[in-house]
């Protein structure tokens, strides 16, 4: 990932910036060029096949815990008397169970996908800037932490707006299911 991310980008720059070198013949511009591009496409074949694994690991991971959770969902269900069933609606309780596996796959999701993503290639980025000009790593950092903070701001108002819209769907899913 961070081969892929980072390290091949600045690979680009190296082999443009031998190419666009004065001091050194067009032949040998030509042999560093290939000196570079090969580890690169090297590595670039090993990142794909990294990743591919990477996916096929992470399906069968959420595609168990799914099936764990909606065992666990069932026992948790079945384990309630007969007061509990009468005292609530059987389509909330199936849309209940739903949202909480959904819930699952959508942190994992989440974290797996979009914010380690982010991480890398932020820290990668911010960390090859700082060997080129370190005032711009600097700001470039300072701007992800403000983002990242403002980010958190508007999760945590989402996050209550997301509260009351699963209990009015919990809501509607009850009664329809049960006039059904």
């Amino acid at each position: 990932v961070f081969f892929s991310l980072v390290l091949i980008p600045y690979g680009y720059k190296s082999v443009i910036d031998i190419l666009n070198s004065t001091n050194i013949s067009i032949e040998d511009r030509y042999h560093l060029a290939i000196l570079f591009l090969i580890p690169m496409g090297l590595g670039y074949l090993g990142s794909i096949s990294i990743n591919r694994y990477r996916d096929f690991t992470n399906a069968r991971f959420v595609s168990k815990v799914v099936k764990d959770i909606y065992d666990f969902s069932f026992k948790k269900l079945a384990s309630h008397s007969y007061n509990f069933y009468s005292d609530n609606f059987s389509g909330s309780l199936v849309a209940k169970v739903k949202r909480f596996v959904r819930a699952f796959e959508v942190i994992d999701t989440t974290m797996i996908q979009n914010f380690w993503f982010i991480i890398i290639l932020i820290l990668g980025s911010t960390s090859m800037l700082y060997f080129q000009s370190k005032i711009l790593a600097l700001y470039l950092f300072i701007w992800c932490a403000l983002y990242l903070i403002i980010v958190f701001v508007y999760v945590k108002q989402k996050i209550k707006l997301d509260i009351k819209e699963a209990e009015a769907d919990s809501d509607i899913t009850a009664v329809l299911s049960d006039s059904i």
